[in-house]
């Protein structure tokens, strides 16, 4: 799912849950905030993990796609800050 949708959805729980906290439906709402702050930390670590190091060198296009077949899925972003970081 797209950060931006995580981070909506993780918006969308925490006013849910303040408005079931007014309401009088306390365990519900702090579940939901809770749920929705859960969601923002996991968005932050997912933006902070595929970050490319500036200050490192780019990886070969030959490494980048070997680390691509062994690793199905994966952006090339993500593939040069892996290999950033096994380099480092």
């Amino acid at each position: 799912m797209p950060n931006i949708l995580v981070k909506l959805a993780s918006a969308a729980l925490c006013i849910s849950g303040i408005v079931s906290i007014y309401n009088g439906h306390y365990g519900y709402g702090i579940a939901l905030i809770g749920f929705g702050i859960w969601g923002f930390v996991f968005s932050l670590k997912k933006d902070q993990s595929d970050l490319i190091d500036s200050s490192q060198p780019i990886p070969p296009a030959h490494e980048i796609k070997q680390y691509r077949k062994q690793h199905p899925g994966t952006s090339i972003a993500q593939a040069i800050a892996a290999l950033q970081k096994s380099e480092s």
